[in-house]
């Protein structure tokens, strides 16, 4: 990985099989997390707004993270000049929050894991496998899969309005490279822009969108 640190090196050169498993900006940075698929290891990639890569710190994790069942990671706070991760991790025998502290993974309390249900009695959301959503007012944007009448399934980025139940914009995302699998999606009102990231065909991947308020 320190291939990478050269200087002004494109997050899209990253070439490393695996998967980003979250995004996050601030006012100065983007933050992704980053499973190295060969080495079974967590990174922290940190990018300016160009997405030029400035750090990637290596993530220690306990014995056995590594083989969870499904993770979901949650807005982070920051402490004292830090910004620390949570989230949720599953296992085939529990259940637990977790925080990312100075780089180091540490459990928390064992919770129940909830899958996304609160919006699936919008009109818009039949046949909608939600794996990451935002809330702002009346609007939520999501990434997850789209199956249709015939079974087949699509992967997207859309815009749903609570209130008339309705996408008010959905993109189908495709590649000749192979499948894209999205697993998380960011907000940046500051630069008006949406992130949404996951792989393309065992390869990382991200996408820039437009945000309008």
């Amino acid at each position: 990985m320190e291939d990478y640190m050269s200087n002004e090196t494109k997050l899209d050169k990253l070439e490393d099989s695996g998967v980003f498993l979250f995004v996050y900006s601030d006012r100065f940075n983007i933050y992704f997390i980053f499973q190295h698929k060969e080495d079974n290891k967590l990174f922290k990639i940190t990018t300016d707004k160009d997405i030029n890569i400035e750090h990637i710190d290596e993530i220690t994790n306990p014995d056995g993270f590594m083989n969870y069942k499904n993770i979901k990671f949650f807005k982070p706070f920051n402490k004292n000049d830090m910004l620390n991760f949570v989230g949720i991790v599953t296992f085939e025998d529990r259940c637990c929050r977790f925080i990312i502290e100075n780089d180091v993974v540490k459990y928390q309390d064992d919770v129940e894991f909830e899958p996304v249900t609160q919006f699936n009695l919008l009109d818009c959301m039949v046949g909608v496998k939600i794996e990451s959503y935002i809330q702002k007012k009346n609007k939520i944007y999501i990434v997850g899969e789209s199956t249709n009448n015939h079974g087949d399934v699509d992967t997207i980025y859309g815009v749903a309005d609570l209130v008339s139940g309705e996408f008010d914009v959905v993109y189908y995302l495709y590649s000749d490279k192979g499948s894209i699998n999205l697993k998380t999606i960011n907000i940046d009102s500051e630069a008006s822009k949406v992130y949404v990231a996951g792989s393309l065909n065992q390869k990382p991947y991200y996408e820039t969108f437009q945000f309008k308020s």
